[in-house]
Formats: structure tokens, C-alpha cells, sequence
């Protein structure tokens, strides 16, 4: 079975952790952005991480928009992962980030997955001297990386992961395209901001709602 949350941060990792010790092994459990693992950049981060990957069900990470993201410097490797049947960034057994662009095939559903978003916050968090990754945004390079991947298999998705709302407004790659080829799709997003449009299924999801099965 195939198990959504997102937006956990630290503060709402612990009722990931309760609820992922009652599922099994075959399950997948899908993060949409902002785990809470990436942010400290400390060895914190490191141990919850290896917790997360100790659990029963395969921990699948997207990225969101308050987490660094240069998996390379963080120790991640680039590496096939059986559970998701896709490229992920992998740092430690059990647990994955996506790569965005890529597309995953997990029991029989197939994922896009467009990971970050623009940061609201940004200027405030850098003037009280919070952290702020530049590469939050998905980059130029990763929009057409993405939209060479949907040409590849002809739009053929059954479900599209989409980490945050923000994507629809923050990226050229969201700003038309959604309309026009994602009409009629289940996009998966994080409802913080209010102005959907209305010819795309958007299905809100956010951590104060609860975990979700798919």
C-alpha cells in the first residue's frame, strides 16, 4: 500500500514514526516536501534520518522548500531503488530522496515527481539569519529535464506528485502546462495557498490533515 503525508518538518515526524512501525515492508510511505531531515544540516539530521530508514515501509522523500537539497555534498549517492523502480538520491538504507524530472512506477501507479518550491519566507528567514538553499526552486535545467521526461513517455501518467502548491506560480514548467496537459490528472500538492485553478484536479494534502492512502 502506498501511504502520503508532507510537510512534516521536525515537529510532526514523531506521528510518521508511530504510524510507519504498524506497516509492513511492501508498503511505501511518500513524504511531499519539507521532511525535516535536510534542514540542521548537523548529525540531528543524520539520526532521524537513519531512524526513518529503520522503519517497516520504504520512506520515499520529496523535496520541499525548507531543506537543502545538494545531495552530493550532503553524502547522498545516486543510486536504483527496486522500491520505486526509479533513480533516487540515497544516503542511507530504507529511505530515499526523488530526483525531480524522474518519474517512479510504485505498484502499478506511475509518479512524476517536481520537487521545491519559491520560498515566501525567504528575505525574512535570511534577515534573522535562518537557513535559505538556493536551490529550493527546481532550476532550468530540471523544469526541461522534466518536460523531456513527459514528452518520453507521452504524458502517460496516472498520478503526478507535485511537492508544493507554489509550483503552479513560481515556474514557467506549471504556469500553462497544467491546464493543458495535466487536465483530467490526480496531482498531489501541499495546500498552503489559496487560488487553485480550476481545470486541474489538484487533491490537497498537508500534514495537519493526516496520513493519506492512495
Amino acid at each position: 500500500m502506498i501511504f502520503l503525508t508532507g510537510d512534516t518538518h521536525r515537529n510532526e515526524l514523531s506521528r510518521v514514526f508511530s504510524f510507519c512501525k504498524k506497516l509492513d515492508v511492501a508498503d511505501t510511505f511518500i513524504i511531499l516536501g519539507d521532511v525535516g531531515i535536510n534542514w540542521y544540516l548537523d548529525s540531528s539530521d543524520i539520526c532521524l534520518e537513519k531512524k526513518l530508514g529503520q522503519l517497516p515501509p520504504f520512506v520515499f522523500c520529496i523535496k520541499g522548500n525548507h531543506e537543502c537539497s545538494r545531495y552530493e555534498d550532503l553524502g547522498y549517492e545516486k543510486k536504483w531503488a527496486e522500491e520505486v523502480n526509479g533513480w533516487v538520491w540515497q544516503r542511507y538504507a530504507g529511505t530515499a530522496f526523488a530526483i525531480d524530472g524522474e518519474t517512479y512506477e510504485i505498484e502499478g501507479k506511475s509518479f512524476l515527481v517536481l520537487g521545491g518550491a519559491y520560498s515566501v519566507d525567504k528575505w525574512y528567514r535570511l534577515q534573522n539569519k535562518w537557513k535559505w538553499f538556493p536551490e529550493e526552486q527546481m532550476t532550468d535545467e530540471e523544469k526541461t529535464f522534466a518536460l523531456e521526461t513527459c514528452e518520453k513517455i507521452k504524458w502517460k501518467i496516472d498520478h503526478i506528485s507535485i511537492v508544493l502548491s507554489t509550483v503552479f506560480w513560481s515556474t514557467p514548467l506549471m504556469n500553462h502546462s497544467v491546464g493543458i496537459y495535466f487536465q483530467g490528472l490526480v496531482v498531489w500538492s501541499l495546500p498552503w495557498r489559496k487560488g487553485y485553478r480550476q481545470n486541474t484536479l489538484l487533491v490537497p494534502f498537508d500534514c495537519r490533515i493526516g496520513i493519506r492512502q492512495l
